[in-house]
Formats: structure tokens, C-alpha cells, sequence
């Protein structure tokens, strides 16, 4: 997922396609929201967030 900060707060994203051989869509973003499947994801709702630096070697 990407960061949108146009509004002041970050607001989260899709960074790209979403299927597992999209490969671009993982280069290109900021971080990853860990949600566990059983949860609804809502607009405006708060998600644990992981920088995609804590990733890098």
C-alpha cells in the first residue's frame, strides 16, 4: 500500500494490482497493513502498519 499524506493524515492506499504475481504493485509501496482475514476493513478504521524500511537489509 501507499501513503497519501495530501490530507494531512497518511491514508492508505493500493499501491497496484493486487494479485500474487503483482510484483510492481510490492515495489512500489511505502509499507503493508497486517489485517487479519476475519476482519472488515472499513474506511476510517485504524491498521497496524509496517514500513517497508523494517524489510530492507
Amino acid at each position: 500500500m501507499a501513503l497519501d499524506w495530501s490530507k494531512g493524515a497518511p491514508v492508505a492506499q493500493l499501491a497496484g494490482g493486487q494479485g500474487s504475481h503483482m510484483l510492481s504493485a510490492a515495489s512500489q509501496a511505502d509499507g503493508y497493513l497486517m489485517i487479519n482475514p476475519e476482519t472488515d476493513v472499513a474506511e476510517g478504521s485504524t491498521y497496524h502498519y509496517y514500513p517497508i524500511n523494517q524489510f530492507a537489509a
